[in-house]
């Protein structure tokens, strides 16, 4: 297999989840290094550096230490291949929250011209630091995440101004389903499951998709071949990666009498003991590890062909009434699916299955 999959994930692991266990602070940063073993050996990213830039302001300048993402920007890029930094998310939902926390101030939306001016700063910033640091096509700039207001209107302007600061930026949205209103103004769409047939169907050639918060991992009713057909589905759909908000909610993910209580499963993929001295794998990472090979398979097979087989591009995953489609059922027919596409890749001109 590749060294670093085919497919972008950024599935988010968070230290603030390691702080109500009461482990001191060397104890937080091993879970936190395990917790990053286990993303790489899973073949997933985490979506965050772990470290944030530190913002502030004097007599109207931004000053931004880039000095905590910078000591960890090189080993984070070479296991892992995307990261979002959190300033550039303006709101969540329809509140206009980011700036106003980070700086202590109260601006009252993107209209506001003192904010207008520290945003600027910061697009202006930001542009060039990953640029000279070669990274900008590495990160997502993701503007806001679920807005529900129709009018989008903090959106619209903010991401007005990044056009106008930062030709070139690609801006990203955390969103339910597609919206014709921000067609001009978002790049990447990042929207969760019950939106992406749709995108798919109305999305403007040149942008990006991504699925949002789904891709199977937040609904256990479904069967395990579901969860990896994700996967499947993204290749022949040509949705670029999954992102998911948080998996590593281990504060509502307990240990007692030796078993674990996961009261939060959608965000918790991971099991960690008490004292902290061991981090367990679940069921569900290994069926992302597999959907992530899945994906490597059809990849490596279409760059050594130049097309897929139509009996296999026919049993792909599709769309139908606006849901994934998935046409193979079990694990054990997706299993038997790559072992015919190792014997393609093995030998080019094999006899028709």
């Amino acid at each position: 297999m590749p060294e670093k999959p085919r497919f972008l994930t950024a599935f988010a692991i968070k230290r603030s989840y390691l702080m109500s266990h009461g482990w001191t602070a060397q104890r937080r940063s091993q879970v936190y290094q395990a917790l990053l073993d286990q993303c790489e050996r899973m073949r997933y990213g985490p979506r965050l550096l772990g470290s944030d830039p530190i913002c502030s302001l004097e007599n109207g300048l931004l000053k931004i230490d880039w000095s905590p993402v910078d000591d960890v920007l090189p080993s984070y890029f070479r296991r892992f291949d995307v990261s979002q930094i959190v300033p550039a998310q303006l709101g969540s939902h329809d509140k206009f929250v980011r700036w106003n926390s980070l700086l202590g101030m109260n601006y009252q939306g993107a209209d506001d011209l003192e904010f207008q001016h520290v945003w600027v700063q910061f697009i202006q910033q930001y542009m060039t630091h990953f640029r000279q640091k070669g990274l900008l096509d590495k990160m997502l700039f993701i503007i806001w995440d679920e807005p529900y207001a129709p009018q989008y209107h903090d959106i619209r302007v903010a991401a007005e101004i990044v056009r106008r600061e930062a030709p070139g930026l690609p801006i990203g949205l955390f969103i339910a389903q597609y919206a014709e209103a921000l067609a001009d103004y978002i790049d990447i769409w990042l929207v969760a499951e019950d939106g992406i047939a749709d995108l798919c169907a109305k999305l403007p050639p040149g942008k990006r998709k991504w699925l949002y918060n789904s891709g199977g991992l937040n609904n256990f009713r479904i069967g395990a071949a579901d969860m990896r057909g994700y996967y499947l589905l993204a290749f022949r759909q040509g949705i670029e990666g999954f992102l998911f908000s948080e998996s590593n909610h281990v504060d509502l993910c307990l240990e007692k009498d030796g078993r674990f209580h996961n009261l939060y499963p959608q965000h918790c993929w991971c099991y960690v003991t008490q004292d902290g001295s061991k981090v367990y794998d679940s069921w569900r990472q290994l069926l992302v590890q597999s959907g992530i090979d899945d994906y490597d398979y059809l990849a490596l097979l279409q760059e050594k062909q130049g097309s897929l087989p139509d009996w296999l591009t026919d049993i792909l995953p599709g769309f139908r009434e606006g849901r994934p489609d998935f046409r193979l059922r079990t694990a054990a027919e997706w299993n038997i699916l790559r072992v015919r596409i190792a014997g393609l890749l093995e030998n080019p001109t094999p006899k028709a299955p």
